[in-house]
C-alpha cells in the first residue's frame, strides 16, 4: 500500500508514524508513506505562525503523545506544565528523530494537486520538488493534515490606511511594536489576542482596547490561588485544568442514552457557571464581566484559556452587591492594581475616521456605553482573527472536504481513501491528542482490520444520536463549526478501536493504574492498553505521570467538585437507564411515544456489551 501524507505539523507527523509501524504490529505487508511539507521545517504551525513568549494553552500530559512523553530536563520549559510553543517544535523534532520518520519525510515540496487515478481507484498526488519540478506520485490513500491555521482572515475596516501600523497576529514578531506611549488596538478575543493584549499591557504602552463581534469564554488553566479572608493562598501545584476530569462514569460505563440525551452537559453547564458565580459575581467567564456571550449553553462554546491577561482586565465592568462585595472580602480571584494600562473592551469597529479616530457599532453591552465616551486613534491594530479553516486548493473538483467527513469528522462514508486528520477543534483539550486517535482509527480502517460490528457503528445512519455527545451545538453564526468535547471524543474514537479498557482490564494492573484510569482525564496512553494499538510502556506511564497528577489534585475543587460530585450524579443516573432499557423498555415500547421529549422513545444503539462498555474489541491481526 502506498499513502501520502499532506502536512508536517503534529497530525501529519502522528500519521506517517502509524503508518511505518502498522507492518511491525499487523501482519500486513509494509506501507510505503511519504509525507509531504511544503515548507523548510517540520511543526506547521506552531514553527511558522507562532511568536516569542507564546506558552501552548493545554498542558504538556494531554497534548503530547501517548508514546513519547516529556523527558525531565529536556526543554527549557519541559519541567513546566504548559509548554513554551518553541520548545513544543523541539519536542515534534524529537518525535520524528526518536521514531526514524526523517526519511519519509519530504520538505519545501509542495502538494499542487490531488486527483482520482484512472478507474477511480486510489489518487495521483502532484507536487513541486525542492528542485523546482514537477512531479506526480500514485497512492492508494491521502491523509490532508494541513491543519486548521495556514491562511489568515482579515477582515475590511473602511479607513484601515489611517493607522501607522496594522499587522495580522501571524506576523508578530516582537514587543517593539508596542512603542512607549502609544495606542493598542486588537481586534478578536481567541487566544492569540489575548496573548498580543498581555504583551501590549505588559509593555509601556498608553492604553490597550480588545475588540470584539459577539464576546468570548475565559475559562483557567489551572486552579488558581485564590486571596482567601486578604491574603494570597500559598503556593501549590495544583493540576491543569484539562487533566482533572475524571473518565469513570462520565465517558466510561456512562449510558449512551444518558450520553445522547446531553444530561451531562446540562450539569456541566449548571456546575460550571455556579462555579465561577460563587468565586467571580459572573456567570459569563472565569473573572469576566465585559464582552460577555449572553445566554450560552456550555455546549455551545469553545473556551478561551489564555489567563495571564486575566488580571489586567479593568474592574469598572464590575458590579457586585453587598453579598458579592461581602463574598469577596472572603474568597476572590488575584487581582493587580488597575493602572492607564489596563485592557478596556469594545465591540467590533465600524470605521476609521480621516483623523484615525477608530468608530465602534453601538449595542448595549458595557463596554459599548464606556467606549463611547473616549476618543481612541491607534498607532498599532493587530488583526487577531484567525484562519480560514477550509482551504484546500490542491484537491480537484469531486473530493470531500472535511465539511464532508461524516465519519467521526474523519473521512466521508465511502470515500475512507481520503482522512482529513486534526480538523476537529476541542473546547477544552488539545489537537494533537485527538489527531493520534484519528490516525489509528483511520488506518485500521484502510487496513480492513476493523471488525464488522464496527464498521456499522461508525455509519452516520447506524445510530444519528451517536455522535450528539461528542459534539458542540455553535450558536448561530458563529465561525467555528467543528468543535468537540475532547473527553467524549478521544472514548468514542477508543470504543471505535475497541481500545477502552474495561475495569477488569485494569484491575490486574494494580491499584495506581486503576485510579489513573478511573479519576483521570482520558489521555492517549490510556488507550494503549488494550486493543490493536495496545503497547507495553503505557502501564508505566499510568503507574507515575498519570497517578502524580491525580495526586496533584487539591481536595476540594478537584477531587470533591470536579470527581466526587459528577460521579455521585452519573453512576446511579447510568445504573437507572440500565434498569429501565434492560428489564422495562421491551415491554413498554409500544407506550414509549410520549416520552421522546425526555429522550426515552428510541432503542438504545444495538452496541455489543463487554464489561459495560458499548463496543466490539478489534482483534490484532
Amino acid at each position: 500500500m502506498h499513502v501520502a501524507i499532506i502536512g508536517a505539523g503534529p497530525g501529519g507527523l502522528v500519521t506517517l508514524k502509524y503508518l511505518l509501524e502498522a507492518s511491525q504490529r499487523f501482519h500486513v505487508a509494509p506501507i510505503e508513506a511519504k509525507l509531504f511539507e511544503a515548507q523548510d521545517g517540520i511543526g506547521g504551525t506552531f514553527r511558522y505562525r507562532t511568536y516569542p513568549e507564546g506558552e501552548m494553552v493545554s498542558s504538556k500530559f494531554l497534548t503530547t503523545f501517548s508514546d513519547f512523553r516529556i523527558p525531565k530536563g529536556r526543554y527549557p520549559s519541559g519541567d513546566n506544565d504548559f509548554l513554551q510553543l518553541e520548545d513544543y517544535v523541539d519536542y515534534l523534532e524529537d518525535y520524528a528523530d526518536h521514531f526514524k520518520l526523517r526519511p519519509h519525510i519530504n520538505l519545501n515540496t509542495k502538494v499542487t494537486n490531488v486527483r482520482r487515478a484512472k478507474g477511480g481507484n486510489g489518487h495521483v498526488v502532484t507536487y513541486s520538488s525542492p528542485d523546482g519540478r514537477t512531479e506526480e506520485w500514485a497512492c492508494d490513500a491521502v491523509a490532508v493534515c494541513t491543519g486548521l491555521h495556514v491562511e489568515t482572515v482579515v477582515p475590511s475596516i473602511p479607513g484601515i490606511e489611517k493607522v501607522p501600523t496594522v499587522l495580522h497576529s501571524s506576523q508578530y514578531k516582537s514587543r517593539e511594536i508596542f512603542k512607549e506611549g502609544s495606542n493598542v488596538v486588537i481586534l478578536g478575543v481567541g487566544e492569540t489576542a489575548m496573548d498580543m493584549a498581555y504583551f501590549a499591557v505588559t509593555s509601556p504602552v498608553k492604553t490597550v482596547t480588545l475588540s470584539h463581534r459577539g464576546g468570548f469564554v475565559l475559562a483557567p488553566k489551572h486552579v488558581e490561588r485564590f486571596v482567601v479572608n486578604g491574603e494570597q493562598e500559598p503556593e501549590h501545584n495544583a493540576s491543569p485544568i484539562d487533566t482533572n476530569w475524571n473518565s469513570l462514569f462520565d465517558t466510561a460505563y456512562a449510558h449512551p442514552k444518558l450520553r445522547n440525551h446531553r444530561w451531562q452537559w446540562l450539569f456541566y453547564d449548571w456546575w460550571t457557571k455556579g462555579a465561577w458565580m460563587l468565586l467571580n459575581n459572573t456567570r459569563y467567564g472565569y473573572g469576566q464581566h465585559a464582552a460577555i456571550v449572553k445566554g450560552y449553553h456550555m455546549s455551545q462554546v469553545l473556551f478561551v484559556k489564555s489567563t495571564r491577561i486575566q488580571p489586567y482586565f479593568n474592574t469598572r465592568y464590575h458590579t457586585y452587591g453587598k453579598f458579592g462585595q461581602w463574598k469577596n472580602s472572603k474568597i476572590d480571584l488575584p487581582r493587580i492594581e488597575q493602572t492607564e494600562r489596563s485592557v478596556e473592551f469594545a465591540p467590533w469597529p465600524e470605521y476609521i475616521d480621516d483623523e484615525g479616530i477608530i468608530h465602534f457599532k453601538k449595542n448595549d453591552s458595557v463596554e459599548s456605553k464606556y467606549i463611547e465616551t473616549v476618543k481612541i486613534k491607534p498607532d498599532v491594530l493587530i488583526f487577531a482573527t484567525g484562519y480560514s479553516h477550509l482551504s484546500f486548493p490542491f484537491l480537484s473538483p469531486g473530493y470531500p472536504d472535511s465539511r464532508d467527513a461524516n465519519v467521526r469528522s474523519l473521512w466521508k462514508e465511502g470515500d475512507e481513501t481520503i482522512a482529513f486528520i486534526g480538523f476537529i477543534r476541542p473546547q477544552l483539550g488539545a489537537i494533537p491528542p485527538l489527531a493520534e486517535f484519528q490516525a489509528q482509527l483511520w488506518i485500521l480502517r484502510i487496513l480492513n482490520l476493523l471488525p464488522e460490528s464496527n464498521l456499522r457503528h461508525l455509519s452516520p445512519s447506524y445510530d444519528p444520536d451517536a455522535e450528539e455527545w461528542y459534539k458542540l451545538k455553535p450558536r448561530a453564526g458563529a465561525r467555528v463549526r467543528h468543535g468537540v468535547d475532547h473527553e467524549s471524543y478521544a472514548y468514542q474514537l477508543a470504543l471505535d478501536m475497541g481500545a477502552a479498557p474495561s475495569i477488569l482490564d485494569v484491575l490486574k494492573y494494580g491499584r495506581k493504574v486503576f485510579i489513573a484510569w478511573a479519576f483521570g482525564a482520558n489521555f492517549n496512553t490510556k488507550f494503549r492498553l488494550v486493543g490493536p494499538w495496545k503497547w507495553d510502556g503505557a502501564t508505566e506511564i499510568m503507574r507515575t505521570e498519570m497517578y502524580g497528577l491525580i495526586k496533584r489534585r487539591p481536595v476540594f475543587w478537584g477531587h470533591i467538585m470536579l470527581n466526587a460530585l459528577p460521579m455521585g450524579i452519573f453512576a446511579p443516573l447510568s445504573l437507572l437507564y440500565w434498569i429501565f432499557y434492560t428489564f422495562f423498555e421491551p415491554f413498554l415500547k409500544p407506550f414509549l411515544k410520549p416520552l421522546r421529549l425526555l429522550g426515552l422513545s428510541r432503542t438504545p444503539p444495538k452496541h455489543r456489551y463487554i464489561n459495560g462498555h458499548a463496543r466490539t474489541p478489534s482483534k490484532q491481526v
